[in-house]
């Protein structure tokens, strides 16, 4: 992790990385330019070939990646030049100061949910996790209360005035 456009090893990157101070952070201004905040922890991404031989830092370099223009295969972290493009899957990993992680990046074909950076792999295709906002089941029911209640008053409401309205016509 010398030089921007370098390839090097999933290992040599996890040797290198993890010798370094851990950063907290709240956002990806809190951490260092190559680096973005997860889960409070500033961490690098690499785009690495299946078998980890092969990475590079995916916010500097977009060289050597799928899709990019290639001559031989050699130029492609996934060792597969094809029309003059780098094809094939690749891992995405996440390395913070304590450890790093990979797996397929979202979309890319599956088979078991631990192929996947996600964890989730679904109708053969990693899929990103869940962003909704689980909501309380305390706030459910006092959701359905307060319908209760105004579905009440208007019926209440509704009742009186068609009693008002039978009392007027006789």
């Amino acid at each position: 992790m010398n030089n921007k456009n370098d390839t090097f090893t999933f290992d040599e990157a996890v040797k290198s990385y993890t010798s370094e101070k851990i950063r907290i952070c709240k956002n990806n201004n809190d951490c260092i330019n190559e680096e973005f905040c997860n889960k409070g922890n500033c961490m690098v991404q690499l785009s690495c070939s299946q078998d980890k031989t092969k990475c590079i830092e995916s916010y500097y370099n977009n060289n050597h990646i799928t899709n990019s223009t290639c001559t031989i295969n050699e130029d492609c972290i996934s060792n597969s030049c094809i029309n003059n493009r780098c094809v094939g899957n690749l891992l995405i990993c996440n390395i913070e100061p304590s450890k790093g992680i990979c797996g397929l990046d979202n979309y890319s074909k599956c088979i078991v949910n631990s192929e996947c950076l996600s964890g989730i792999c679904k109708n053969d295709l990693c899929i990103p996790k869940s962003t909704n906002i689980a909501v309380p089941p305390g706030l459910i029911c006092l959701a359905a209360v307060l319908l209760f209640i105004i579905i009440s008053i208007l019926t209440c409401l509704c009742c009186g005035c068609c009693k008002k309205t039978k009392h007027e016509t006789k």
